[in-house]
């Protein structure tokens, strides 16, 4: 079947990530008699290994990059090529590959994914960090570094800082407080009271827990674009992606191997990157750093920041999130793209090509969504959309519409960061919303809770530590009940929220 060179199949999905994979999977489990292609460049693909469902719209997932063969030795009707697809005939219903294949389709699923946006300089110590093998290029580049400059402040980001280990680290941030997409201020210091400059360490527990509770009421304008639409944050996010790796510097094997040595430069971006020859020639100097950081004459890399801030530096490593990727060759057509790149799909999924479809990062939802939901590129969104454009292709192949996924009736993530558990429900950072309230609960070291009400309706959660909350708050979000009367209570740690609403 491989030799062909003209194959016919029901269902061609392209990319081989979490939405691809988890799209073939559905497919090939709803109808056994159907024929599926997943077209992957590499012979690696990600797959879902451990997926539990922790409330009705929340999911946890474990995912790990396998051979691409696992798929087509447990499911019959998949059959793996590992080419690039050169073009693709929308009308006739054909794609073609690298390897000169012509495969005619009933339905096409891209599943492209995004694009690491990468600082602009280059050289062989600036790594960009987007998947498994970035990974393994900066374990052994990390071997001989006394210093790393890390640019980017997402979910990569954060782990890589909390995981480094044996060096000294800058941390260079465009926002005022650290991981800013999916924390507050107040949630960031928290986790900060993880981040210090000492031997690592479990999250601090009092013998008498100390709860706080404050009320604050916000009034401000609904955040827009120019179009009316919602300007919502995002960015590509890999569960545990750091917990099998081992990002240990030149001092590793050092007394100083088990401290952290960080060092955060808030609101600033990347100017300038100089070689040591050219930051001489320009007789600049290196900016004054902490104490406990070592003064260091000569580093092969300089690194200007706009905030007139110089570092020397072994190595740089952005992370600086993904653009949706829509590079694809349609000949005779040409794919809607929404402001931010995204291939525009609609509440089935379906591109405005006939019969092309699209899932994961490299699309945007264009439907009009839940009050409580909104698009934001992590993997478990990408999962989510994955199963889901499996359901609407197979549905839509017998001419028949899929109802959206409970899923999309709330936003709902669950990840970790410096090693407490983060569940992000709804508006959790009050997205889109004016005139509300913000209830917060916190025990150093221990619990940060937050919630965000209009009108005394439940419209988001952001709950760091085991809180046990989220089904408790799950429900409240999607049932919308009014909360009016237990406003002061709600958090309040002896009142047992769930008893009244679970």
């Amino acid at each position: 079947m491989a030799n062909s060179k003209v194959m016919q199949t029901d269902f061609v999905v392209v990319g081989g990530g979490v939405s691809g994979v988890s799209c073939c999977q559905l497919l090939a489990e709803i109808d056994p008699s159907t024929s599926i292609i997943l077209i992957a460049p590499k012979d690696i693909v990600k797959l879902v290994t451990n997926h539990r469902r922790v409330t009705r719209t929340l999911d946890e997932l474990v995912v790990e990059e396998r051979p691409s063969i696992l798929l087509s030795e447990k499911y019959s009707n998949i059959t793996v090529i590992n080419e690039f697809v050169t073009e693709v005939h929308h009308r006739d219903r054909v794609l073609k590959t690298s390897g000169e294949l012509s495969i005619h389709y009933k339905k096409l699923c891209l599943c492209l994914g995004g694009k690491p946006k990468l600082i602009k300089f280059k050289d062989e110590n600036i790594i960009g960090i987007r998947d498994l093998d970035s990974v393994a290029i900066l374990q052994q580049k990390l071997k001989n570094a006394r210093r790393v400059v890390v640019v980017g402040n997402g979910g990569i980001a954060l782990e890589l800082v909390y995981e480094l280990k044996g060096c000294e680290v800058i941390w260079a941030i465009k926002a005022d407080t650290i991981g800013n997409v999916f924390l507050d201020k107040a949630a960031a210091n928290f986790l900060l009271e993880n981040l210090d400059n000492e031997a690592d360490q479990q999250p601090r527990k009092s013998e008498t827990t100390i709860f706080k509770r404050k009320k604050y009421t916000i009034a401000r304008e609904s955040r827009r674009t120019e179009k009316g639409k919602e300007s919502i944050q995002g960015g590509a996010l890999g569960p545990d992606w750091s917990l099998n790796a081992r990002l240990e510097g030149k001092e590793s094997d050092s007394t100083e191997s088990t401290k952290r040595k960080v060092h955060i430069e808030n609101n600033c971006e990347v100017e300038s990157v100089m070689k040591h020859q050219e930051f001489v020639k320009r007789r600049l100097h290196c900016a004054k750093l902490p104490e406990q950081f070592k003064v260091e004459d000569q580093w092969p890399l300089y690194v200007e920041l706009t905030n007139g801030q110089i570092f020397g530096t072994d190595l740089i490593v952005s992370a600086t999130g993904t653009i949706p990727n829509s590079d694809i060759n349609i000949v005779d057509g040409k794919l809607k793209l929404a402001e931010d790149g995204g291939i525009e799909v609609d509440d089935n999924m379906r591109t405005n090509l006939p019969h092309v479809y699209a899932a994961g990062d490299n699309c945007t939802a264009t439907w009009e969504p839940s009050p409580n939901w909104f698009q934001m590129r992590l993997w478990t969104q990408a999962y989510q959309m994955g199963i889901y454009s499996a359901k609407c292709m197979s549905m839509n192949l017998v001419d028949k519409e899929a109802s959206l996924d409970i899923c999309f009736d709330m936003f709902a993530h669950a990840t970790t960061f410096f090693g407490h558990k983060l569940c992000l429900l709804g508006r959790y950072n009050a997205q889109g919303l004016s005139d509300y309230e913000l209830h917060l609960r916190y025990s150093p070291g221990i619990e940060y809770v937050k919630v965000v009400l209009q009108d005394g309706i439940l419209r988001g959660a952001l709950l760091l530590g085991e809180t046990d909350l989220e089904e408790t708050f799950e429900n409240l979000i999607l049932n919308e009940l009014d909360l009016s009367r237990f406003e002061d209570s709600l958090l309040d740690p002896d009142f047992q929220l769930d008893d009244y609403f679970d």
